[in-house]
């Protein structure tokens, strides 16, 4: 018998140390293994946590000495973390974004303490909505939201946790759409800025104020940090920030205005969203259709067939004309500035339509021209031009005979108004496409 029980011994030894040496299970974890609580006392462990849970909310929310109506005496910090989940739409022509995330909030209420020892141990106990509004909590709202007019800290929407030093914690799952306003003078090179702000209506700041440096998080491959950059359709969230403040009641010119008396005070917080236009494709919409245009449209105007010219400008004036009809369906309808890739299409029409009408003169002259110089060849003079002057003016021959030499100049180079013309379309063109990649790439 003694043998067999050391064999056994022995046997169970063995296995041990194989399993420390060979396998990647350690000493310390069979250990643990072996020290695992049965079903039974893990079901007991449920039982009493339940029993010393009600236990806690019927002693620190008793109906004679807690009420959720009134505050506690001595006002509430209220902690706020801003925890973003996704971005799902920026709406150019509502001017606003679609957010989901969390608000976190934390505050102290002194009467909600108990002590560990008489309630088995238990340091944290979590409401549920049966028992949420026997709760205090604070009325918070959102400014410059759809339905601002709705608390964000309800019974309802809120998953609330006490601790036993009073401290509660509440999370409120949102989905909401702050509105912006866009500026489009730098379009598509633009940030847009998108605010609201955080609130306790009718609470001055002695009674409900905001803790000091709120947090913006987001989540990155599963973790939580800092929002650095996330992206929606078109744009991309490059910065965020929350700052509280607080401001007085009283409005100038009251004397009070500045006041920072914590009784005529009220704090809120600010929170900034900056979004970065991620829109690569402006040099397919914009850039080289609109440099095609100064090409083609200032090429059309140097021909030297004042037909084809005119022909080829009406063309160009309809392709302007489309161009800028798509743009306009691009830009978002509510804006305050112009953008510049639509002024300088609009700069273009007027263009074309300027040089339509020089094209139209300069062959005006150009007939009148050719018309003097078969006149002159057969013979018929022309007076073309007077000029009445004293006979007792000393040099009025003169001024007639250098008068009709520019006259005769211009009559047989009409030609000459068109070359100048056409030099100058050259430079300008140039200088106007510099100028439109300068602006694109700076």
């Amino acid at each position: 018998m003694h043998f067999v029980t050391f064999y056994f011994k022995l046997s169970l030894l063995s296995q041990t140390i194989y399993l420390c040496w060979f396998s990647d299970i350690n000493l310390s974890s069979i250990i643990n293994i072996l020290s695992l609580p049965t079903a039974s006392e893990q079901d007991q462990a449920v039982a009493n946590f339940s029993w010393n849970r009600q236990k806690i909310i019927s002693s620190v929310l008793d109906y004679n000495i807690y009420s959720d109506y009134e505050a506690p005496e001595k006002g509430v910090k209220v902690s706020v973390l801003l925890y973003i989940d996704k971005l799902t739409k920026l709406n150019e022509t509502e001017q606003s974004v679609n957010f989901h995330g969390s608000f976190l909030f934390s505050w102290k209420d002194e009467r909600l303490q108990w002590k560990p020892r008489d309630y088995g141990g238990v340091e944290a106990v979590d409401i549920y909505q049966i028992d949420a509004g026997r709760i205090w909590m604070p009325q918070i709202r959102l400014l410059n939201i759809q339905n601002f007019y709705q608390d964000i800290i309800t019974p309802y929407s809120t998953s609330f946790t006490i601790r036993r030093d009073g401290r509660v914690f509440g999370i409120t799952k949102i989905a909401l759409k702050v509105y912006c306003n866009f500026y489009l003078s730098n379009y598509p090179y633009d940030f847009q800025l998108c605010t609201m702000r955080l609130y306790s209506p009718k609470r001055f700041t002695s009674q409900v104020d905001f803790e000091n440096n709120p947090l913006i998080w987001e989540q990155y491959n599963g973790r939580v940090r800092k929002i650095t950059k996330l992206e929606t359709t078109g744009y991309a969230l490059v910065f965020a920030n929350a700052t509280r403040k607080a401001t007085s009641i009283y409005r100038p010119p009251n004397i009070l205005s500045n006041t920072t008396d914590p009784k005529m005070t009220q704090s809120f917080i600010d929170y900034n969203f900056k979004f970065k236009r991620t829109e690569n494709l402006y040099g397919l919409i914009f850039m080289w259709p609109m440099t095609c245009t100064i090409i083609f449209t200032h090429v059309a105007a140097s021909f030297n067939s004042t037909l084809h010219s005119v022909i080829w400008l009406m063309a160009s004036l309809c392709f302007q004309y489309l161009n800028s009809s798509r743009l306009l369906k691009i830009i978002p309808p509510q804006h305050d500035e112009v953008p510049f890739c639509l002024t300088f299409s609009r700069f273009m029409i007027i263009e074309t339509v300027v040089l339509f009408f020089c094209r139209i003169l300069l062959n005006i002259f150009e007939v009148k021209s050719k018309l003097n110089e078969k006149l002159q060849r057969k013979g018929q003079k022309r007076e073309i031009m007077t000029i009445e002057i004293l006979q007792n003016v000393e040099g009025g021959d003169m001024i007639i005979e250098k008068t009709n030499e520019v006259v005769d100049y211009l009559q047989n180079n009409y030609h000459l108004p068109k070359r100048c013309f056409q030099i100058f379309l050259v430079f300008y063109t140039i200088i106007i496409l510099y100028y439109l990649h300068t602006k694109h790439n700076r």
